[in-house]
């Protein structure tokens, strides 16, 4: 079966390349030796900094140069955004696909800054390559931390650019006088306060919005794509959303100043309204910019981000949460796990080729092709995917030979892929069962019904007794209850216990380094015991009232259940509500 898709512009962001990115017409001149000390040493080493930033975009993206990259970075650094994963060989290869993929993109950038060793960059993504069209591709802002003329650290703020914003302006233009004064250390600092107080009283409770016209200059300019000019605009717009979220809070994780420029990253992590629920988890992230002038705001731009990484308790000082290091653990003869990324594969190593399961992403798919080439010289022939899920099913291009194998129900959901997520052909599919016999071992597919999404595919070692299941359960955790809308627990529940009948040494599953069967047996315990609740609840209503009854109790449903013996478990606060809705939803027709 072949799949052909059209490829839309694929947001760097989101597939890998969570990287600065801009563009400059001219090169930051060489600078002259640097001064030993002082205020006069930092500024010199704030410019040196910024001029190594240009380097990257002028150079590496911009002039595609990737092996740049080896002189830029430090071979040590910490990559702190989520979807782009591992050292300088993955910026490389993922810079170089994505210079494949656009060949006419830039990265354009539209103000930088420099504070201490922090360099800030806000810039526009354009994939058309378009000068001056300021409506298409991606914002984003980014923060690096620069050692001894090196990259060391990166975080970064991305969103689509809109077709159109609530002021009428763009996410990057300036529309104020610029600052001709020198702006001095003393006034930096006072601004700083500026945004300090506004975030700890306007952003975060009491949410005091009187202190506005102080903080806000009366002809404010206003960037956000949602946020109207001027400052009454500003307190309707978000003391309305206050009103429904008045618990709703923010920390500052950077703050830094450069002339009359104050620039800041944030971190939320509060239960957000979905529909008539409360309990789903929202998590977000952003940065700001804010041009000052005696002491007020009068222009504004920012970058925020949905969904976060994992939620942080940030403060200015502390850095955000990494990624663990990567690992191959081998579970029996020729049969191993490698977990890195966030992202588990089942790798299966024979005389006769490889097989493994859901690359994820070129980023990572170029690291797991790494760390199988020091196993064995064997190709990979065989790639088997465990469910329909675009977030596992790419980089499938990393290993060109190898057939791709997944359940039927892939085929039409591929052909939805907008953003080249899917892979471009699928060479076998199978409904219910699938026997795949490479050298001495014996892989087996099981479709045992949906689980998450409908493709779901259990791979099963049986002489070696390892089982590959992908979404399905966490350790002694509750899965997120915002992963949870393209969830049938109803369907994992019977899943499991099918699968926790089966003889096993090693259960592997999507997000966890850990192996041990016990995990998975204890989430089936889980999954029946949501069940019997759920429905001890939904039998009299439904008997009574018939199926259209028991929409009426769905919103407040978890009041009436709780699961005791499974509160220690992560996500339990954050996520049962969710739970007890789908497996309602599930009980009631199906998904």
């Amino acid at each position: 079966m072949y799949i052909q898709r059209v490829r839309r512009w694929v947001p760097i962001l989101v597939v890998g390349l969570i990287l600065s990115t801009v563009y400059a017409a001219n090169p930051m001149p060489a600078l002259a030796a640097a001064p030993a000390d002082g205020l006069y040493a930092r500024a010199y080493s704030e410019d040196a900094n910024k001029a190594i930033i240009q380097r990257l975009y002028d150079e590496a993206l911009n002039g595609r140069n990737v092996d740049l990259l080896d002189e830029l970075y430090a071979s040590d650094y910490t990559e702190h955004s989520e979807a782009l994963l591992g050292g300088v060989e993955v910026l490389k290869t993922t810079f170089q696909s994505n210079f494949n993929q656009f060949p006419d993109a830039i990265w354009e950038i539209k103000r930088m800054a420099a504070d201490d060793d922090l360099v800030w960059v806000h810039a526009q993504i354009n994939p058309t390559g378009e000068q001056g069209n300021e409506w298409v591709g991606l914002a984003i802002i980014e923060m690096y931390r620069l050692k001894d003329g090196r990259i060391v650290e990166h975080w970064e703020s991305q969103q689509y650019i809109p077709e159109e914003t609530v002021s009428g302006h763009t996410m990057f233009e300036e529309l104020t006088p610029a600052v001709t004064e020198p702006v001095s250390e003393e006034e930096m600092e006072r601004n700083k306060e500026v945004i300090r107080k506004l975030w700890a009283e306007f952003f975060n409770p009491p949410h005091n919005s009187d202190l506005l016209p102080d903080i806000f200059g009366d002809n404010y300019k206003e960037h956000s794509p949602e946020v109207p000019n001027g400052v009454d605009g500003l307190i309707e717009l978000f003391m309305g959303f206050f009103e429904q979220e008045p618990d709703f809070s923010a920390e500052i994780f950077f703050l830094s100043a450069d002339g009359p420029y104050v620039w800041h990253g944030w971190l939320y992590n509060q239960p957000m309204i979905v529909g008539a629920e409360e309990n789903p988890l929202a998590a977000g992230k952003g940065a700001d910019i804010y041009k000052m002038e005696d002491g007020k705001i009068i222009e504004h731009w920012d970058v925020t981000h949905y969904p976060s990484p994992p939620a942080a308790e940030a403060t200015e000082t502390q850095q955000a949460p990494q990624m663990p290091e990567p690992t191959m653990t081998q579970l029996d003869e020729g049969v191993y796990h490698y977990f890195g990324g966030f992202y588990s594969s089942l790798v299966v190593v024979t005389d006769e080729g490889v097989l493994i399961t859901d690359p994820a992403n070129a980023a990572r798919g170029q690291m797991l092709k790494q760390a199988i080439a020091e196993l064995t010289d064997q190709p990979v022939t065989h790639i088997a995917l465990t469910h329909e899920h675009y977030n596992h099913t790419g980089g499938t291009e990393i290993f060109p030979a190898a057939q791709v194998i997944c359940h039927v129900a892939c085929a039409d959901i591929f052909q939805l892929d907008e953003y080249g997520f899917v892979p471009d052909k699928v060479d076998i599919s199978f409904k219910t069962y699938l026997s795949i016999e490479l050298g001495d071992k014996t892989v087996e597919l099981h479709h045992l019904g949906p689980g998450d999404g409908v493709a779901t595919t259990i791979i099963y070692l049986p002489k070696e007794q390892v089982v590959m299941s992908a979404d399905l359960y966490e350790p002694r955790a509750l899965t997120k209850a915002l992963s949870m809308d393209d969830k049938n627990p109803l369907g994992v529940r019977k899943i499991l216990n099918e699968v926790a009948s089966w003889n096993l040494k090693h259960a592997i599953n999507a997000h966890s380094p850990g192996t041990d069967p016990q995990d998975l047996r204890e989430a089936a315990g889980y999954y029946e015991d949501l069940y019997q609740a759920v429905n001890a609840v939904l039998q009299p209503i439904i008997e009574q009232g018939g199926a259209d009854a028991a929409f009426g109790v769905l919103a407040t449903l978890h009041e009436q259940i709780s699961l005791p013996q499974y509160a220690e478990w992560g996500e339990y606060d954050t996520a049962f509500a969710k739970h007890v809705f789908r497996m309602a939803m599930g009980l009631m027709h199906g998904g």
